[in-house]
């Protein structure tokens, strides 16, 4: 599962009390939503909000199914 994260970046310019996605635990589920570079990890958000999207409307259809019996 993905889970929401409220975190801290290292770098404190960066700021504090952030909500977001760990890449270490994101990469375990959804590999090609990091890239690498080097030690540096970054998260492709385009990846997750795609299958998000998806996710939604398969939602909506099983719940439009529910409703019109």
């Amino acid at each position: 599962d993905i889970q929401p994260r409220l975190f801290d970046w290292k770098e404190e310019e960066k700021g504090n009390n952030i909500f977001g996605f760990i890449a270490q635990e994101l990469e375990k589920v959804m590999p090609t939503a990091v890239n690498s570079e080097g030690k540096v990890k970054a998260i492709n958000v385009t990846s997750i909000v795609s299958v998000l999207v998806h996710s939604v409307q398969e939602l909506k259809q099983e719940l439009d199914l529910i409703k019109n019996g």
